[in-house]
């Protein structure tokens, strides 16, 4: 299937090191349509597709020019109305694999990054844990493919596997064994993809009213939840990397403020949804989870309190 992902390309020269370096590491260059705010001559665009948007954020005044969402899909959309899906995200992420695997049937795919320490480690397969080889590269095809690492516990204590530490497999052993693969930052949602048969809806019904600035926060939590709740959207895991970096955003701009502000921490797990914080505890995350977030979670879910809340 054809994809066409709409990310900006930064102003500040300051930035563009570090966002050439991830754009760089993309398999499939021609997935990427790069928003301008204005004409660059930089010879490294040469490599991308790109488009000039025909406004920016300085329209309300920001210190830097930023994409308005809107703008960026609707760009995309109208350039490439043969793409089956089409979509948005930030320049700084680094897809692995196919990024629709297991998903093709969704309307909506929303992606929360994995954190890295280096890029290289977005393809580390071998752990430095004394592990056969085959045994290691198994294990790391079932966590890239969205197993969980309690599924895959129970699938290497059924078939008899020897565990490295105590009499079965655990989730926490497999976690550090795989620690250099990062972990899912679940605050952020760094990209979305949309079909070609919701995308207008998606366009005149929520981004075009809210008209959301990209490269800064407020919108993707309150995106996301729209998503979930209007369309056959799931949220995808372990699929696009990002390495880690000092934010270069804060609560206090005027952008910011522009897409809503700060939820309210009593809404929070609304927001983020009870069942994907539920899958992330599961999947060995609850070190990235909020103690206030596995609160919330473990009201709404009285059975499941003591593991999460105690954990």
């Amino acid at each position: 299937m054809k994809i066409k992902i709409a990310v900006p390309w930064p102003y500040n020269p300051p930035s563009q090191p570090r966002i050439k370096e991830a754009l760089s590491l993309w398999e499939n260059k021609e997935d990427l349509l790069l928003c301008l705010v204005e004409p660059s001559k930089d010879e490294f665009l040469r490599e991308y597709d790109t488009t000039v948007l025909s406004r920016n954020s300085r329209d309300i005044g920001t210190s830097v020019p930023k994409c308005y969402i809107y703008d960026m899909v609707k760009s995309v959309r109208d350039m490439y109305p043969e793409c089956q899906w089409v979509g948005f995200g930030n320049s700084d992420c680094v897809p692995v694999g196919d990024m629709l695997s297991n998903n093709e049937d969704k309307k909506v795919l929303i992606y929360h990054r994995t954190e890295i320490p280096a890029w290289e480690n977005r393809l580390r397969i071998f752990s430095e844990a004394s592990i056969d080889a085959t045994l290691n590269k198994d294990i790391w095809e079932w966590r890239k493919n969205g197993d969980s690492d309690k599924k895959i516990c129970r699938r290497l204590n059924r078939i008899g596997v020897k565990p490295l530490e105590g009499s079965e497999w655990t989730y926490p052993v497999l976690k550090r064994l795989f620690m250099d693969q990062g972990f899912v930052f679940f605050w952020g949602q760094d990209m979305y993809l949309f079909r070609a048969d919701v995308v207008d809806k998606v366009l005149n019904d929520y981004l075009k009213p809210m008209d959301y600035i990209l490269g800064t926060g407020g919108f993707d939590p309150r995106l996301s939840k729209w998503l979930v709740e209007n369309f056959n959207a799931t949220r995808v895991i372990h699929k696009i990397f990002h390495k880690m970096h000092n934010s270069e955003w804060n609560i206090n701009e005027v952008e910011y403020l522009h897409n809503g502000g700060d939820i309210d921490a009593e809404k929070r797990a609304e927001y983020f949804e009870d069942t994907f914080l539920l899958h992330l505890c599961d999947q060995g995350q609850k070190g990235s989870i909020p103690k206030y977030i596995k609160y919330l979670v473990g009201k709404n879910n009285p059975e499941l309190y003591d593991s999460i809340v105690l954990e």
